[in-house]
């Protein structure tokens, strides 16, 4: 299928099984096999070829796409209309998401709240470049402490250094959450896998995570105005720095709503939910959220495949590697002990083959490893951090439903016992006092007027959060579109000369044993 690097003709990705390797099957090859590359004379009439190279890198760019449809849970209907996954044509953007029905409720439930104003900070309306590096790992004495990594963080814009720990940037995610709840934010790297913390070359992949997610944080103009970033990032006494830390730490600032959420605006949206629209709108971002997880167990599946690829291609050009070293032993031989000019050129020139050969099988992994195999863990991250706020939401939805249910319970016992001093009705609002004890729909509204005000914070905290990560879900669909499409483009860019060169090589070696099999 090599023949031509993006064939017309090329098998569907959905019909190639995903490898798994199994470390106890043996691996044969056979060198008997006809070649799978074409001949030169081949080679120059493809390149000929009237076929551009847009409808090669198209032809190559659907096929990845139906596999990855194939293997991807389907949309709910009632999410996203099918035009999206049915597309056939991955190179196609997709900037609009249609909701249908739901979309016609959403306008209609949106709604204003005053808040808190956000003031731009300095850091505010500039690229920010944040560097991480000079990992040191610190040997605490103390039996009551453990050892940790320092790392310097430096914002050359404004000639910050500080020093900073693993925990610290916990401290900042959470800060960040507790003030912008409903923004997506980007997921650390993790602490430790196993008992590889301190070992150099993971604690290189984790710092340079961590400098990912800084500069993923600085990216939102939000965030750039918050006092926590701002401390984070320029605060170089440490002993100053953990006091700060610990003044405005999560867990001790003040019950979180709607109104002291802060904005730039001085308002915050919200879907407003009520009687008529509640079940459709719990059920409505149930079925994103369900949705969502499933797609993330597809690409943790479709990571692991991938790594495994990886391996098979570096195991590959190890083997390459090893009969290249075998080769030119075997060269060394003959030319001691004076076997024919003839023959020592045939093993001469197999050594060249396989040195190239390996040279264009690492080439590929590289690429494949920089450009498609990053490209899935970085939808894996996205999808991760929108997910991590379908969780919350759940929480508030569990909580909101149980408090409404006890205090409709209670509100249905105020109203059959008829004792007005226990139903604790709003001071200063204006009552039918008739209306009060004739209907029970308007008397249950006026009573319990505390607890009812607490369920209304819920409620439109919960709101929030469901116009946030409707707006997520949206962009998450439009930047998967145009990555997916952007990133088959660089692939297909980067593969190309390599295909060639493989091509190419691999006919060179076909004519050279043609031609020493006849002289020999």
């Amino acid at each position: 299928s090599q023949s031509q690097a993006f064939p017309p003709n090329v098998p569907q990705m959905s019909q190639i099984p995903m490898y798994n390797p199994n470390p106890n099957q043996q691996i044969n090859f056979n060198i008997n096999q006809p070649s799978t590359f074409p001949p030169t004379n081949q080679l120059q009439t493809q390149n000929k070829s009237s076929q551009s190279f847009l409808e090669k890198v198209n032809t190559t760019a659907s096929g990845v796409f139906d596999f990855l449809k194939s293997k991807a849970p389907p949309i709910p209907t009632n999410i996203i209309t099918k035009k999206l996954m049915d597309n056939v044509d991955p190179l196609t953007i997709i900037s609009e998401i249609k909701q249908e029905n739901f979309e016609k409720i959403l306008e209609k439930s949106i709604k204003e709240i005053d808040c808190l104003k956000l003031e731009k900070s300095k850091l505010n309306d500039l690229n920010i470049e944040v560097i991480v590096s000079n990992p040191k790992q610190i040997n605490n004495t103390s039996f009551f402490s453990k050892n940790y990594i320092l790392y310097d963080i430096s914002t050359p814009k404004f000639n910050w250094v500080v020093n900073r720990r693993y925990s610290d940037f916990i401290w900042l995610r959470d800060c960040l959450k507790y003030f912008f709840p409903g923004e997506v934010l980007p997921i650390l790297p993790k602490k430790k896998i196993g008992n590889r913390r301190f070992e150099q070359d993971f604690v290189n992949k984790r710092t340079q995570g961590l400098q990912n997610f800084l500069n993923e944080i600085t990216k939102n103009e939000k965030f750039k105005a918050s006092e926590v970033l701002n401390i984070f990032l320029s605060v170089n006494d440490r002993s100053l720095f953990e006091t700060q830390m610990k003044n405005i730490s999560p867990k001790s600032l003040l019950r979180l709503s709607v109104q002291n959420i802060l904005n730039f605006e001085g308002k915050n949206k919200i879907i407003d939910i009520n009687i008529n629209n509640e079940n459709e709108v719990f059920s409505h971002f149930n079925s994103i959220s369900n949705y969502l997880n499933g797609q993330n167990d597809f690409l943790e599946n479709l990571q692991i495949n991938l790594s495994n690829y990886k391996k098979c291609m570096n195991e590959a050009g190890r083997i390459l590697g090893e009969i290249e070293n075998s080769f030119s032993k075997l060269s060394m031989m003959l030319t001691k002990v004076n076997i024919s000019d003839k023959m020592n050129n045939v093993y001469e020139n197999y050594e060249i083959f396989f040195k190239n050969w390996k040279r264009i099988q690492f080439n590929q992994s590289s690429i494949f490893k920089e450009v498609i195999k990053k490209f899935f863990k970085d939808v894996k991250l996205k999808c991760c951090a929108i997910i991590e706020n379908y969780e919350k939401i759940q929480s508030l939805q569990e909580e909101y439903l149980n408090n409404k249910t006890k205090l409709m319970a209670k509100k249905e016992m105020l109203w059959k016992q008829m004792d007005i001093s226990k139903w604790d009705l709003g001071q200063g609002e204006i009552i039918d006092n008739q209306k009060l004890f004739s209907d029970k729909r308007y008397a249950q509204d006026k009573m319990c007027f505390k607890e009812t005000f607490e369920l209304n914070i819920q409620k439109d905290l919960l709101g929030y959060y469901f116009y946030h990560i409707d707006i997520n879900f949206k962009q998450l669909i439009k930047e998967l579109n145009i990555g997916f499409a952007e990133n088959i483009k660089i692939f297909s860019n980067q593969i190309y000369p390599s295909l060639s060169d493989g091509i190419s090589v691999w006919s060179d070696l076909e004519t050279h044993i043609k031609k020493k099999l006849v002289c020999i």
